[in-house]
C-alpha cells in the first residue's frame, strides 16, 4: 500500500501548485488517481479480503486498458479542437510525419475514426506497458519508490527550469 503514499505525494502537489485551467494536468490527475484506484483495489482485496492473489491478472490488464482508452479517447477530444496533436514525431520522417486523420479529425467520418485506432492501440500500449513494468519494479522488495525518486527528482527540476519566470542560466 505504499503507491497509496506515491499517489497523494503526487496529486496533492499537483493541484496546490499547477495551473488548474489546464486540460492536461486533469488529465495527469485522472490517468494517476485511477491507475491509482486499480493498485488500491488490488492491495484491498489482498489485505481486506484475505486473498492472496488480489486482482487477478486478466481484471488488472482490462482495467488499465479500459483507463488507457479513456485517456486515448481524452487526447483525440484534445486533438479535435485544435489543442493537442496526435502525430507520432520519427527522425527522419519530420516533412510528413504519421499520425491519424490529420486536420480532416473532426468531421468523425468513418476512415477517420478508424484512423485514430493506431493511435489508440498506441496509448494503450504505452500506459499499460508503464504500469506494469513500475509494478513489476515493485514487485521486486518495494523498489519502485526509488525509481520514483530518481524520475520524480529530475522531473521536478525540468519543471521549475521551464515554468519559473526567471529562469537562471545553464
Amino acid at each position: 500500500m505504499g503507491g497509496l503514499l506515491i499517489v497523494v505525494s503526487i496529486v496533492l502537489p499537483t493541484l496546490l501548485w499547477s495551473d488548474l485551467s489546464n486540460k492536461f494536468v486533469w488529465l495527469a490527475v485522472f490517468s494517476t488517481l485511477a491507475f491509482g484506484a486499480i493498485g488500491f483495489s488490488d492491495d484491498y482485496l489482498k489485505v481486506v479480503h484475505k486473498q492472496n492473489l488480489g486482482l487477478n491478472g486478466r481484471s488488472k490488464l482490462l482495467l488499465q486498458t479500459l483507463v488507457a482508452f479513456v485517456i486515448a479517447v481524452a487526447l483525440i477530444l484534445l486533438q479535435a479542437r485544435g489543442l493537442y496533436s496526435t502525430h507520432l514525431m520519427v527522425p527522419f520522417f519530420q516533412a510528413n510525419p504519421p499520425g491519424p486523420g490529420g486536420e480532416r479529425a473532426g468531421r468523425q467520418s468513418a476512415p477517420v475514426a478508424i484512423a485514430f485506432l493506431p493511435f489508440i492501440i498506441f496509448v494503450i500500449f504505452v500506459l499499460v506497458g508503464s504500469t506494469n513494468a513500475v509494478n513489476l519494479t515493485d514487485g521486486l522488495d518495494g523498489l519502485a519508490i526509488g525509481c520514483t525518486l530518481i524520475a520524480a527528482g529530475a522531473l521536478a527540476v525540468l519543471t521549475y527550469l521551464s515554468g519559473n519566470a526567471v529562469s537562471p542560466t545553464i
